[in-house]
């Protein structure tokens, strides 16, 4: 199977070992805890998009059409 990008499966992906002390340490962990990383994440990926809708906006009149 051809890989179609690497942001499924990243070259540098580490490895990790699911152990019961692991699995204990993540069930023990609060939503509280949690909630700022995944408000980061989300306001980057809000970024990204605005910026690429902005460069869309700009340069999309000028961009060649495909013909099917």
């Amino acid at each position: 199977m051809t890989k179609v990008c690497n942001a499924i499966e990243p070259k540098n992906k580490l490895e990790m070992k699911v152990t019961p002390e692991h699995n204990e340490r993540i069930a023990k962990m609060t939503f509280a805890s949690v909630y700022p990383h995944y408000v980061t994440k989300i306001e980057e990926i809000d970024n990204q998009l605005t910026r690429q809708a902005r460069y869309l906006d700009k340069h999309a009149p000028t961009m060649p059409r495909a013909t099917l």
